[in-house]
């Protein structure tokens, strides 16, 4: 995750940086980075809890991820038609 973060800042600088003339591109590039970053921070902290969450649980690996999948699909179908 740091070393996607560390790409992810280095490639927005550069593209902060090399800004044509008379465009708006720097706005629109921190924005867009802006949002990247602060999703990368939420798939980490999703990881990190799921991870303290079903830890110490005997699980079935096919389980978790069929029920990750099956909340994924609920807020998805709530989610995508609000967007």
């Amino acid at each position: 995750m740091g070393l996607i973060l560390a790409g992810t800042v280095a490639v927005g600088i550069v593209s902060v940086l090399n800004k044509d003339e008379g465009s708006d591109l720097s706005t629109t590039s921190v924005l867009g980075l802006s949002i990247l970053v602060s999703s990368l921070c939420i798939s980490g902290a999703q990881m990190v809890i799921e991870q303290k969450i079903l830890g110490g649980r005997n699980l079935d690996p096919l389980f978790v991820v069929g029920f990750e999948g099956f909340w994924g699909l609920c807020l998805m179908s709530v989610l995508l038609p609000i967007f």
